[in-house]
């Protein structure tokens, strides 16, 4: 029943039920989540996204053991993620961003062994982050809520591809020797963080990567020449922090670059490698602002 403009409240389905999958994303479904949606023991899929729901997350998810997905984003939920979804552990898909939920990230949660995607993204989630991740976990995001602290994971996380962060108030900074032990990460998203610190030549090691962007997140120090080991990169973005000293010539390495963003750092300096004039997918560099001099490629 996906993509109508079906109105009112979900429908309150009575006694034991055979269903594996609701779907009623995107219409204009109202009020809270019913109670019986819980009690449908069978169910691997819900799919009530892109609605008017409010109220609460129900307490008995927990007992949906056989869920797989759980798809609930764009609504207008609150309250917090409730710790019970630990007991499922055949979830492989979270996807609760864009409604208003609010306290800690339940640490259990993060920990399932078939979870492989997550996303909390435009929340008012708070507190720090989980301190460990799920074995199988590819994708993660956590944007624009107001979490807080370090960056905890140290341990790599072998299947984790996809890190985004921004948006948040997290501090500290960077374990770069950890992170370059991660085997698949090509994207780490941390703008508008309030991190310290800078990038270290670890991160070279990185040679999975294709997007790093941390535009305005308190970054100090140099620009690592070992970055032109990561030949996947298809985008480096770095505007608005505090980085100094010059361009490494290694840049113009990142045969597969696309955009290249360091403008307001203002005491980046020296003359633009004349590599980078060679990056024919090069087509948005707005390096060229606001440093404190560069010459003519």
């Amino acid at each position: 029943m996906s993509n109508n403009r079906l109105s009112g409240r979900l429908p309150i389905l009575d006694g034991p039920s055979p269903l594996k999958r609701i779907e009623w994303e995107k219409n204009d479904m109202e009020d809270s989540i019913p109670l019986s949606y819980v009690q449908m023991l069978a169910l691997t899929s819900l799919n009530i996204a892109g609605n008017k729901l409010s109220g609460s997350l129900p307490g008995g998810l927990q007992f949906l053991t056989n869920s797989e997905e759980l798809t609930i984003y764009k609504n207008s939920l609150a309250g917090t993620i409730p710790a019970g979804l630990l007991f499922l552990t055949n979830l492989a898909t979270l996807t609760l961003s864009n409604n208003q939920l609010s306290g800690s990230i339940p640490e259990e949660v993060l920990r399932l062994n078939a979870l492989k995607e997550v996303d909390l993204s435009h929340n008012r989630l708070s507190g720090s982050l989980p301190s460990v991740l799920g074995a199988n976990l590819e994708r993660f995001a956590a944007f624009s809520n107001s979490l807080n602290g370090t960056f905890p994971w140290t341990t790599p996380s072998p299947l984790l591809e996809w890190v985004r962060l921004s948006g948040n108030r997290l501090t500290g900074t960077l374990p770069w020797t950890d992170i370059a032990k991660f085997p698949l990460l090509a994207v780490i998203e941390m703008l508008g963080n309030e991190l310290t610190g800078g990038l270290e030549e670890a991160m070279g090691q990185l040679t999975t990567m294709k997007m790093i962007e941390w535009i305005a997140s308190g970054l100090t120090g140099t620009i690592p020449a070992s970055i032109g080991n990561m030949t996947k990169l298809r985008g480096l973005r770095l505007g608005g922090n505090q980085l100094s000293g010059t361009l490494p010539s290694e840049l113009g390495d990142l045969k597969n670059h696309e955009a290249l963003i360091l403008n307001d750092n203002y005491d980046l300096n020296g003359t633009i490698p004349t590599a980078l004039a060679e990056l024919v997918k090069l087509g948005k560099s707005y390096m060229f602002y606001m440093m404190a001099g560069y010459g003519a490629v």
